[in-house]
């Protein structure tokens, strides 16, 4: 990892939030440095849940959220290749 490294995860939570309700998430990332050094890097982040897309929006970042829906859609086209009727089709 260096400083051009960008990591991306989708996370998933299946039970409701309320509006305004304090979220909290960790990462913890282990690894080895170029001089064989091992690493540890914890990040923390605090976030306040809404419903309003306003606020999703204006708290976004569309780069990168673009960028994760084109890598889902190349990972789905590459499992679940076009049919053979649908090559033939005009």
């Amino acid at each position: 990892m260096d400083r051009h490294t960008t990591l991306m995860y989708t996370i998933t939570h299946d039970s409701v939030l309320k509006d305004e309700e304090r979220v909290y998430f960790q990462l913890a990332i282990l690894y080895t440095t170029p001089d064989r050094r091992r690493v540890i890097r914890i990040h923390n982040l605090s976030c306040i849940a809404t419903v309003k897309p306003t606020v999703i929006f204006r708290n976004s970042d569309i780069e990168t959220i673009i960028a994760c829906l084109i890598k889902m859609a190349a990972d789905k086209a590459l499992m679940f290749p076009l049919s053979e009727e649908g090559k033939g089709a005009r």
